[in-house]
Order: C-alpha cells, then structure tokens, then sequence
C-alpha cells in the first residue's frame, strides 16, 4: 500500500497555505473536510462519516491512482445506498481536478443525465472548495457534462455508449452501468456496453491512467463479470473489491461472518438511531426481494439463473400513453402499439386466486399469517397470442372484504371475462359475481409445476410484457414469480393467476405435461372476436 508520502510527490496545484495537506491528502479526507461545518454555538457538525468500507476503497483508488504496479482496472462491488457514488463519482473527480487540475476525468453512467447530475456535483464541489487546492472552474468552459479548470484540466460525463471521441482520460470512471433488471437481463444492452468499453472508453485512457468501475451487481454477465472473466483468460488486470452487505469468510474488512457493511444506516435487524430516526434492517430487506437479487446486488454474487423456474431475462416490457399500450423489444424499441380499447383485437380478463383452500390453511397455520388473495388483470392480443399484465390487486382479506373489493376493482377494470380458481373461497365469489356465461371456475388439474409450463413457455417465447414504468405492485409480483421454485413455496399465488391466464386463453399452448383446463361456461374469447363488450358495470 503506497502512502501519502507517495502522494504528495504527484501534488501539483498551489493549494491554500493555510489547508494542512492531510485535510485534502485523499478523496475520503477532502470529503470529509467538505462536509465538515462549524456552527456558530462551537459544535462541529460532520456531514460526512469516513465508514470503514468507504476508507478502504480510498486506499484502492489512490493505489490504482499512484502506483505504477497496481492493474490499470479497479472494480469495486458494493451494495446500494452505501456511499459509492458518493465518494467516486462526486469527491473523486474533484479530488483529482484540485490535485492535478491539468488532467482530464471521464465518468460514464447508465444515461446521460445521471451521468451529467455527478458532473454537476463534482463541478460544485471544486466552485466551492477549490479555493483549498487554488483551482477554479473555467468560465470558457462550464457545462454540468463538459467543464474545466482554469488549468485546462477537466471532467467530461457521458452515457454509456455515448459520444466521447476527442476526449482523454486519466481517469475513467464507470459507475452504475445498469439502470435496471430489464437492462441487466438483456443480451443485446450486456454485449452492446462491453464492445462500448473496449471500442471507446478505454481507448481514451492517457498512458498511465486508470479505470474504475463500480457498481451493485445485477448478472454474473455484466461489464464487471466480463472484465474478471477476461482476466481469467489472459485480458487486462483487474483489481477487485467485493464488499457483501453481510460479510461472510474471509471479509476484506475483517469483518465477522454475518456482521452489516455499514450498521450505522443498515443494520442487520431494523431499529432506530439516536436521533430517533428509524433504520430499515438487512433481514427486512432480504426478506422483502427475490432470492437472485439479493444475492446479486447486495452480496455481489450474481446466481445461476439456471436454478430459476422464470427466468427475468425473459420479460417482455410496455409503456401506456394515454389509452394506447406500446410494446416493446427487451432494449426499449417500441414494436407495436395499440388502442387498449380496440376490443375486436384487446381482449381484458381478470384471473383470481383466492385464499382459503387446503394449502393456504396449512400454511397459516404454519407461518401464523393469513394467506394472499390475488386478482389479476391481463389484456391478451389474440393475433401474436401476446399477454400484458396491466394491473394486480393483492391483499390479505376475510370473505366479506374479498367479496367487496374484488368487486369494486372487477367494476373498476371492466374485463371481458374472469376466470376463478375452484378452491374454497372461488365458488361462493363466482356466485356473488352472478355474471353466467363471463365468470368462469377453473379446476386445476395437475400439480403448480405442471400447470406452469405454458406460463414459462410464454415468458421464454418474449409472450409476457410487463410496465417499464413504476407501478406499486410490480415489486411484489416480481419477487414472488422468480423466486418461485415450484416445490414448497410460501408463495404461490401470483404464479397460480399467471398460469391461470396462460392456460385460459393463449393460442399456442401446449397440451402435454398435465395441464388441462376444466372452464366452467361459455369461452368469452366468442363475444371479443364478435367485437362485443359484455357489461361489467353491475358486478353485485
């Protein structure tokens, strides 16, 4: 490990007389002297806390910084909300500029404009503290996404795969290249962001410059898996950080096994802090996503998807504008769009599962708990059999709630035709819903496992399209579907209403492997084809 002394051989900015150089001697150490303030009662306030994970990545950077035998690539892997961004792409750049304000730092995000935001902070921070290094911003020169010093030194922020020809780098900083689980699961983004990285941003590096990349993990197959699988086989060095939210054997920190990265904002069970504020805990989290995610994004090891019954890399996605639904390819490029009213080729069911049968009772006996009830509404496109999961209403109710609520949102989505789980609480509700020849029972035939395999085989097909925008219950039905095993699963509802819908109206599934359909009544696939709408408005 090299040491200040090392540092401050490369110091080239005249910097204030007064600022002793241990207050600005690293990215961490000028954060801190940032943030820290002195208030007019004598107290010091302290905005920014030193964690010891956060200090032992500021030994990496300046290590991947100075030292002429540490690999030119340094990945750091940290879970989110723990201060990465803070200190990398907002204090490190202008760490640097106030040290070397003739250089040049290059930062790269998942969008443009998350990128240009750390440009713009790293920009504040030198107009407000550059004074302890002597350096300003250039008044030529001043964009959030394109600045320099008055050295001629800079920081230039760009999107993954944007334009960055005619710029150097001593630094290129490559932080949160995923923006989200439809990206990280897409072949097409993973292999177009690393012939990014090898056809543009690293040939941009200075001799002597350094890359850093960090990020939470989504797949085992991103740039950060790429570029240690690439060492593996004889690519560029790297050097790696892997710093799980709960350390296991071996902790980089020295952390026991099982202890929280930073349990003074994530602790391992949820409590509250001395001010009183209330601090959610690591159980609660891992308890509250799938299995894979956790696994990925807060102990940076990205799982086999191999052992998942759905697979999230095979999501199809939409986005609603106005009344018109588009669909969309797996990188965002619409395909086709259609009016959610055009009946004679939109047809909108519901399926529900109630709570209430053998296995729910078994269940709440065994977890002290009531069961979920599940209605779920799709919109089906007869002509490429394409399913569109609009909406989901999920809650843990008694009959008489059941019976009112799922009236009330069946009244609100005005669907076509419903089709009911034959299980305890499914017969009495198609009663009460009193619509013959519209609310179908379905009686399962098989087990869960088997009656998912036309729902698997639509999502494998791309046949499943979800919203790209936030919904409040994508969440829930995205930890429950793929972390769903098709064994002893605690939950199984959302699956069962897929399956469902799946099994009740797709053009193409299969009739092997157990899954057959017992509807009770009139197909209303008849009534969509003639162009009708049966009214929905009197659900009582």
């Amino acid at each position: 490990m090299t040491g200040v002394g090392f540092r401050c051989t490369r110091f080239f900015a005249p910097r204030a007389e007064s600022m002793p150089f241990s207050d600005i001697a690293t990215p961490a150490a000028f954060a801190a002297t940032c943030e820290t303030v002195n208030n007019s009662d004598g107290t010091t306030t302290f905005k920014w806390l030193p964690a010891e994970h956060l200090l032992l990545i500021d030994r990496y950077i300046c290590d991947a910084i100075y030292d002429p035998s540490a690999p030119s690539i340094l990945v750091i892997e940290v879970p989110p909300r723990h201060g990465k961004s803070e200190l990398c792409s907002k204090y490190l750049p202008a760490w640097y500029l106030g040290m070397h304000p003739d250089k040049y730092v290059m930062l790269a995000c998942h969008g443009a404009n998350f990128a240009e935001l750390w440009g713009r902070r790293a920009r504040a921070i030198i107009r407000e503290h550059g004074h302890m290094f002597g350096v300003s911003v250039s008044e030529d020169r001043g964009s959030a996404s394109d600045w320099e010093t008055n050295h001629g030194g800079g920081m230039k922020t760009a999107g993954i795969g944007g334009d960055i020809m005619g710029r150097s780098a001593n630094i290129l900083i490559i932080d949160d290249y995923l923006k989200n689980p439809a990206d990280a699961y897409s072949p097409t983004i993973r292999e177009k962001q690393w012939e990014w990285l090898h056809g543009a941003a690293l040939r941009r590096m200075e001799p002597g410059a350094c890359a850093i990349v960090l990020a939470q993990r989504w797949h085992k197959d991103d740039l950060i898996g790429r570029l240690l699988a690439a060492q593996d086989e004889g690519g560029l060095p790297v050097r790696r950080i892997q710093l799980p939210a709960v350390a296991k054997h071996n902790d980089p920190l020295g952390r026991e096994p099982g202890a929280a990265l930073w349990p003074e904002r994530f602790p391992i069970n949820s409590t509250t802090d001395r001010a009183g504020r209330r601090l959610l805990g690591l159980n609660q989290i891992r308890s509250s996503m799938p299995r894979h995610l956790w696994a990925s994004q807060y102990q940076q090891e990205p799982t086999d998807l191999e052992d998942l019954v759905f697979h999230p890399d095979n999501l199809s996605w939409y986005v609603k504008k106005g009344e018109m639904i588009a669909a969309q390819d797996r990188v965002g490029k619409t395909i086709e769009a259609r009016d959610q009213r055009e009946r004679g080729k939109v047809d909108r069911f519901a399926t529900i599962d109630t709570a209430g049968t053998s296995d729910d009772k078994m269940r709440e006996k065994r977890t002290g708990s009531e069961s979920w009830s599940v209605c779920q509404i799709w919109e089906h496109w007869r002509d490429y059999d394409w399913f569109f999961l609009r909406s989901i209403w999920r809650k843990r109710v008694g009959w008489s709630q059941l019976r009112a609520e799922i009236t009330e949102y069946l009244n609100e989505w005005q669907p076509y035709s419903v089709y009911i789980e034959k299980a305890h609480w499914g017969v009495p509700l198609s009663k009460e819903l009193n619509r013959p020849g519209m609310v179908h029972l379905i009686t399962p035939i098989g087990d869960k496992l088997a009656r998912s395999v036309n729902f698997q085989s639509a999502m494998e097909d791309g046949r499943v399209f979800v919203p790209r925008q936030k919904t409040s219950w994508f969440d829930a039905w995205y930890a429950e579907v793929f972390d769903w095993t098709g064994r002893t699963d605690e939950l199984d509802d959302q699956v069962d209403c897929g399956s469902h819908a799946i099994n009740a109206k797709s053009t193409s599934k299969m009739t092997w492997g157990g899954v057959v359909n017992d509807v009770q009544g009139t197909r209303p696939a008849r009534s969509v084809r003639q162009g009708l709408k049966p009214n929905m408005s009197n659900f009582s």
